[in-house]
């Protein structure tokens, strides 16, 4: 997952977008997102354009490799449902594609920052709710 983080930051890079792995990245990722993918015809809302779905798994990428170098875990498989996720310290296990997925399907509603702050605040222990 790290190479194709990588490659996602060199990708992204060519089209003018600055990635450093840092926190304050995460909310570019949601201007990127918005500005570079976005489908704003109106009954779309801001989500993304169905040609851009695939791009999720890179941006999921980069986020697991942003959560690992702040939050602390590793890049495993989450044999119950099928994908790759982070284990954060806590144990706990979060799957960043996924997420990064839905928030490519359903918009803003699955806002990235959100959830990276999220798990940051509670030191990988989700909030419940």
């Amino acid at each position: 997952m790290k190479q194709l983080a990588d490659q996602f930051v060199t990708l992204m890079r060519e089209s003018g977008w600055k990635l450093d792995y840092s926190d304050t990245s995460v909310q570019t990722l949601e201007e990127m997102i918005d500005r570079q993918f976005a489908d704003w015809r109106p009954w779309r809302r801001g989500r993304v354009a169905k040609k851009n779905v695939p791009i999720a798994s890179l941006v999921g990428a980069y986020l697991g490799e942003v959560m690992i170098r702040h939050i602390g875990g590793q890049w495993g498989w989450m044999p119950e449902f099928e994908v790759a996720g982070v284990q954060l310290p806590s144990g706990l296990w979060t799957s960043p594609p996924a997420k990064a997925q839905k928030r490519f399907v359903h918009g803003r509603e699955d806002d990235l920052v959100f959830y990276y702050e999220a798990l940051k605040r509670s030191d990988g222990e989700m909030p419940s709710e």
